[in-house]
């Protein structure tokens, strides 16, 4: 079979729909099947929509580049990289009076003709991330390429970008929607999804068995005492992971030895905070490798998740 995937970003780019989308592929792909991923070229978040769509405008936002290919072929899986368009403010004004914004970020004139080339060759095209413009043109593209399309929403219930028209219209027009939850399963078709068009997947983390030696291990390289009570997050540093409340709720913590690990790709929204943090007790790293990740967690006392929507947080 021939499958084709559309996502605004694919790794090296980090974050738990780019891995759920590569680890997907990747089977796919030893199965027999031929399969590709159409993508942007953007790797970290402030590439992508930086602080104009989470935050306030800064004048300062510098994209930490990551050099990525064209063409790419990671375990079997061909990656279709197309450019980024600059941010699309006055499509952006107009969409917002909509109730439209997110539409405007992640826009590519050659991401869309790209898409539509693919979708003629494919047997069936999968988009993901239900608040974004690119599950929207795969649909689009199944559609005029008479295709079926599978949509994996990696819903978050509450905010704006998926509580839409335009996104309860694409749950609605899907062939299939993926949940990863019965919670979401529940909260897609009181949305629009068909009931028996909806499918249960899950994260399905391959993780490993704890390394005993970690918890000492980890804490003496990073300097924490063994007995300091070490809490940790671990993600991306976005706006709508809620950062921002854990760094004030970790000041009001009175224990004199309190630590926080806060691990992940970084954002100029981050740095910005983190500057103005008291960060006598806050170590920052930036991203881990998954065995560093596990190690780090084996080590931590408390695992803080203080997202503000997630669909099923991988962490």
């Amino acid at each position: 079979m021939r499958i084709l995937h559309v996502i605004h970003r694919y790794p090296p780019a980090i974050g738990g729909g780019e891995f759920w989308c590569a680890g997907l592929a990747r089977w796919q792909a030893a199965q027999g099947h031929r399969v590709r991923v159409a993508t942007l070229r953007a790797v970290d978040d402030d590439e992508l929509w930086g602080e104009p769509i989470w935050g306030p405008d800064l004048d300062d936002v510098q994209p930490r580049a990551v050099a990525v290919g064209r063409h790419d072929l990671q375990d079997g899986v061909e990656v279709l990289r197309s450019r980024a368009a600059g941010p699309l403010y006055a499509a952006a004004r107009l969409l917002s009076r909509a109730g439209l914004e997110g539409l405007s970020w992640g826009q590519s004139p050659e991401f869309h003709g790209v898409l539509l080339q693919e979708a003629r060759r494919a047997d069936v095209i999968h988009g993901y991330w239900l608040g974004g413009p690119h599950a929207v043109a795969a649909w689009l593209a199944a559609r005029v390429a008479r295709r079926p399309f599978v949509l994996t929403p990696f819903f978050h219930e509450g905010f704006a970008h998926h509580e839409t028209r335009a996104a309860h219209a694409l749950l609605r027009g899907a062939d299939r929607v993926i949940a990863l939850t019965e919670f979401e399963a529940s909260a897609l078709e009181a949305r629009g999804a068909r009931r028996d068009r909806v499918v249960h997947g899950s994260n399905a983390i391959d993780a490993p068995r704890p390394d005993p030696a970690a918890h000492t291990r980890v804490r003496a390289e990073l300097g924490i005492p063994p007995d300091a009570a070490l809490l940790c997050y671990v993600g991306r540093k976005a706006p709508n992971k809620g950062l921002d409340v854990l760094l004030r709720a970790f000041e009001r913590i009175q224990a004199p030895d309190r630590l926080l690990v806060v691990a992940g790709p970084s954002t100029a929204w981050y740095d910005r905070l983190l500057a103005e943090a008291r960060g006598a007790h806050i170590i920052d790293l930036p991203a881990l490798s998954e065995p560093a990740k596990f190690d780090l967690l084996a080590a931590a006392d408390v695992l803080v998740l203080p997202s503000r929507h997630e669909s099923f947080g991988t962490v």
